[in-house]
């Protein structure tokens, strides 16, 4: 009996979209999201955010992170911070918030809040309530920057965290700027946390440091035992991606860091955050697009996030595409009818590989293979019995390689990977399908009833 092993198969997944209780994937095989509440509808609201819960949940989505939700400064950056321990009122309520985690938490995914350790906004009142609270050193004209020398501040900064925890069951943190504060306050105060969370019934607190760690061992599990569970993948992303493959295609550098990013990541005891955009590159510094930083690549370097090392992010969006520059500062909308439907159908394939296959678990075996052309990176993962070969095209022609004793042929700019079987060729086209079949010479068919490689909405697929 014939097996259809296709993309077609894999884009087919949605996910359950009832308000039933849903089973949490494994730790290790997650997706995570950041969001931006006030972009992510029209409304910009917690209660709005909560009907398109199941949105992300069919599209793959584990770990929600949302940006800072506090009320904001004069400058409406959200990260100048006004009370850590309410809300912005554009968004809603505490109680606002509390009903989306549970409702999440219904759908089997599990909130994250940003956290600004760092800094309060200039305006805030503790400025004038508790001066020794700060140190008067100013990292931008917005902010004032806390004295992390000063216990009462320590202890009620902790404090408010924990109020989180019991007031809209968050499941975690994602702390911004850590490279600015102490080691010592994190080696304390993270154990706190997952203590109190434990006595709460929590089985896990994840909690994300915007840090690479690799170039800051201090912070890092393997030295100190500071307790992050996760950090960002800041080098893989800004040089080894954004400024060196996506800006000249030269592959052979690409392995050797690639390579020096899994030795450096397999010491450091904790998971790498993997990401090819977030709302600092999104935004800052006059802002790119997904298209503006990897151009053609961007679907390649899209499966490479999914499938080599790490935990995979997406940004506000992304899945669509990632095509408009987002304002956090007025919250910017998503214009979710401009949507790039061949990255949301790769994007599913991929989070439904990464749920369904322990070879694509954040930390397992990665190696590096040799092909004859030099354009192509390939790559096999494995954890026992489980294994995913994955060839990424980053040249401007078609590629055959010969992996396995099997002869690949890669579309320019494409991807190909072979799992159980199943084996997904992709070439990225901007068109309107028809859904219909087609054999390799354009000839449109039934169902295809024999071995061969055909074509539907833009893809290869191969029946075995």
């Amino acid at each position: 009996m014939l097996t259809l092993a296709t993309t077609l198969f894999l884009a087919a997944w949605g996910g359950a979209s009832d308000t039933q209780a849903k089973a949490q994937n494994a730790v290790g095989q997650r997706v995570i999201y950041e969001m931006n509440v006030g972009s992510f509808t029209t409304e910009g609201t917690f209660a709005a955010a909560q009907a398109r819960l199941s949105d992300l949940q069919q599209t793959g989505i584990d770990v929600i992170w949302l940006m800072s939700v506090y009320p904001r400064g004069s400058s409406r950056s959200p990260y100048a911070v006004m009370d850590f321990a309410d809300v912005n009122s554009a968004y809603g309520t505490v109680d606002d918030l509390k009903h989306f985690v549970a409702a999440a938490h219904l759908l089997g995914m599990k909130v994250v809040l940003d956290w600004v350790p760092n800094h309060t906004a200039n305006e805030h009142p503790w400025r004038t309530a508790h001066p020794t609270w700060f140190n008067g050193k100013h990292s931008y004209p917005d902010i004032s920057d806390l004295n992390y020398d000063n216990a009462d501040m320590k202890a009620e900064m902790n404090s408010i965290m924990k109020s989180w925890i019991d007031r809209c069951d968050i499941d975690g943190f994602r702390f911004d700027f850590v490279s600015n504060t102490k080691p010592s306050y994190w080696l304390a105060t993270n154990q706190e946390l997952k203590d109190y969370a434990a006595g709460k019934g929590k089985d896990e607190l994840i909690l994300l440091a915007e840090i690479d760690t690799s170039d800051n061992l201090r912070f890092s599990n393997k030295t100190n035992q500071i307790g992050f569970t996760h950090d960002y993948a800041w080098w893989l992303q800004e040089s080894v991606l954004r400024k060196g493959i996506a800006k000249n295609g030269h592959v052979a550098t690409l392995k050797q860091n690639l390579q020096k990013f899994v030795n450096d990541s397999k010491t450091l005891g904790l998971t790498r955050m993997v990401y090819l955009t977030n709302h600092d590159q999104n935004f800052n510094d006059g802002g790119a697009t997904l298209t503006d930083m990897y151009g053609d690549y961007r679907y390649a370097l899209t499966v490479l996030a999914f499938t080599f090392y790490g935990m995979p992010l997406l940004y506000n969006g992304q899945e669509i595409g990632g095509n408009q520059k987002l304002d956090y500062f007025n919250d910017t909308k998503i214009n979710w009818n401009k949507a790039d439907d061949d990255m949301l159908s790769l994007v599913k394939q991929l989070a439904k590989l990464k749920h369904t296959l322990s070879a694509l678990n954040d930390e397992a075996d990665v190696e590096i293979l040799d092909v004859s052309d030099a354009n192509v990176l390939a790559y096999t993962r494995r954890q026992g019995n489980s294994s995913i070969t994955v060839a990424l095209n980053f040249g401007n022609a078609q590629a055959d390689v010969t992996i396995g004793g099997i002869t690949w042929t890669i579309p320019a700019y494409g991807y190909q990977w072979d799992t159980d079987g199943a084996t997904a060729i992709h070439t990225p086209l901007a068109t309107t399908f028809d859904h219909a079949c087609y054999t390799l010479a354009g000839v449109k068919v039934a169902e295809p009833l024999s071995k061969g490689i055909y074509i539907r909405d833009g893809r290869k697929f191969l029946m075995r």
